[in-house]
């Protein structure tokens, strides 16, 4: 048996003001519930001192361990660096600004368990989901998600919701596969997860956004998005890769 339960990846880029509080609420969160986790929280390149927040949150504290990308990448590859350096049963996702509980990783984790489904994902478009989100970023995924259901024909409402539950046995392999490694790397995880037939299930999920306006995404991200996002489809679809 795997020694650790389940490890959470947290991908952080410029979270320095934050980075130390919110790795001990996750600590805690997960402390009060499960003795046999880690948290793997992953430097994107930033600019500013969320790598050195971060060793500060880890600290006398064994389970919490900290990777650093040389240089920004995107949240995809940190993701990638996460993974690889994660050792649980199970692999979570989870945003370090926290606009998603910690909780709700909890609630995965034992959905994953009870359902035996490989994938659980939350979804902000689940019919008991609560969101305080703004409207254009509503519009935004909205259209995301109908581009995206043309394409894939994937049989799940919300892909890009940052709190996700993997089997590590599959999220390993699947990672190996994955080339975006920015903001479009989750439809390439779920795309070659539904092309490997893996059990994909939504949970609802409680969002309240943290930033001003629509975030850090700009015109030019939806711009590569939607191209990242053709390219995998070319490598999924067309050339149905294995």
């Amino acid at each position: 048996m795997n020694p650790i339960k389940i490890s959470i990846v947290l991908p952080a880029y410029n979270e320095g003001k934050n980075i130390e509080k919110n790795v001990k609420t996750v600590y805690e969160c997960f402390h009060n519930k499960l003795d046999n986790f880690e948290i793997v929280v992953v430097d994107d390149g930033s600019k500013d001192d969320t790598l050195k927040n971060a060793k500060l949150a880890a600290v006398d504290n064994s389970k919490v361990v900290v990777v650093a990308a040389p240089v920004n990448k995107g949240k995809g590859n940190a993701l990638k660096l996460g993974v690889e350096a994660a050792k649980g049963e199970y692999i979570a996702f989870l945003d370090a600004d926290l606009d998603i509980s910690p909780d709700y990783i909890l609630n995965g984790l034992e959905m994953v368990e009870e359902s035996g489904a490989d994938i659980i994902i939350a979804s902000k478009w689940h019919k008991d989901s609560v969101l305080d989100y703004p409207f254009t970023r509503k519009i935004i995924s909205y259209g995301y998600y109908t581009f995206i259901r043309i394409l894939f024909n994937l049989k799940v409402k919300d892909t890009q919701t940052g709190a996700k539950i993997f089997k590590s046995k599959y999220i390993k392999k699947i990672m190996k596969q994955v080339k975006t490694d920015r903001y479009a790397f989750d439809i390439e995880i779920l795309a070659i997860a539904n092309k490997h037939k893996l059990i994909i299930q939504e949970m609802p999920v409680e969002i309240i956004f943290q930033r001003g306006g629509i975030g850090r995404i700009g015109i030019k991200d939806i711009w590569v998005m939607i191209i990242d996002t053709l390219g995998i489809f070319y490598r999924v679809r067309l050339r149905k890769i294995r």
